[in-house]
């Protein structure tokens, strides 16, 4: 996150006395609430804040199958390769 608007949003929070805890949480559920907006749900999101160091993370889990019915919660191994380039088809072992 650019350090001007953590120095801005940390400001706002000393303004109005929010503590550090409370405004990582406001920041999470902000995000979290675009993300439910955007697709449905958040159940396979994790969005983490770090004020302290300025960083947000976002992080969606899906599972790596042959062919993908549902792209909210699938990927193919392929495009999850372009990830991890490890990554093998669960149950899958390398050298079988």
């Amino acid at each position: 996150m650019n350090n001007e608007i953590i120095e801005a949003i940390t400001q706002i929070a000393k303004d109005k006395k929010i503590d550090k805890e409370s405004l990582r949480d406001m920041l999470e559920n902000i995000f979290t609430q675009m993300i439910i907006k955007k697709y449905g749900s958040a159940d396979n999101f994790d969005v983490i804040v770090n004020i302290d160091k300025g960083d947000i993370e976002i992080f969606q889990e899906k599972r790596v199958v042959e062919q993908v019915e549902d792209p909210l919660n699938e990927i193919d191994l392929m495009s999850a390769r372009r990830v991890d380039p490890d990554l093998e088809m669960p149950g899958n072992k390398a050298n079988d």
